[in-house]
């Protein structure tokens, strides 16, 4: 008996890239203009935090999570399909195929914007954060870059949920989710949403 399953997944890998890589050009060159900068790495995404659940602070709340972690819940996309954005089937699918030990490597070589690895830029961050930006600005022409979580694709690779943290300063920044939709060959921003503002 032969099994087709390793094809398939070398199929959907690199069908996952090369459209991960359009779509990262599409907001860089198009939404968020500004952005001089990439990071290389997808951001994880997860499908609840992983945080310790049993810690409140001394108000009850629980941690914040921690930095560059994206995660969907079911009422996300419940919310999603009461909009009208994706089909509960989409919803399924999309949720079902979140794996927090994924983490794409965009081609540097596909998109238009310069891309600088995550120990990279956190190296750059380490010491002082404006002259972080300064540097961002002299080297690349703008200090805003963006990381981007690891896609989400439906199964038919027509719509697609991508988180992007786009930083321009040490208090400019901002989180977005971004629906995106493939029709005629291009992907379109059909609705995002803020996750976060400094």
């Amino acid at each position: 008996m032969v099994s087709c399953s390793p094809d398939s997944k070398k199929v959907r890998t690199d069908t996952t890239q090369n459209e991960f890589n359009l779509t990262v050009d599409e907001i860089a060159q198009n939404r968020l203009d500004k952005v001089s900068v990439v990071q290389l790495e997808s951001m994880p995404i997860y499908k609840t935090i992983p945080i310790d659940s049993s810690y409140t602070d001394s108000n009850g709340y629980p941690p914040p999570p921690p930095p560059d972690l994206i995660d969907y819940s079911k009422d996300f996309f419940s919310a999603m399909i009461e909009r009208k954005l994706i089909d509960s089937i989409d919803a399924n699918y999309m949720y079902s195929s979140i794996d927090s030990s994924l983490v794409i490597v965009i081609d540097s070589n596909v998109i238009s914007k310069p891309t600088l690895s995550k120990r990279d830029l956190d190296s750059l961050f380490e010491q002082d954060i404006d002259l972080a930006y300064e540097y961002l600005d002299k080297r690349y022409g703008t200090s805003c870059f963006i990381k981007v979580g690891t896609p989400i694709f439906n199964q038919s690779y027509t719509k697609l949920i991508l988180a992007v943290d786009y930083f321009c300063g040490p208090l400019n920044g901002q989180g977005y989710i971004f629906i995106l939709k493939k029709e005629n060959n291009k992907w379109m921003i059909i609705e995002e949403m803020g996750t976060w503002e400094s």
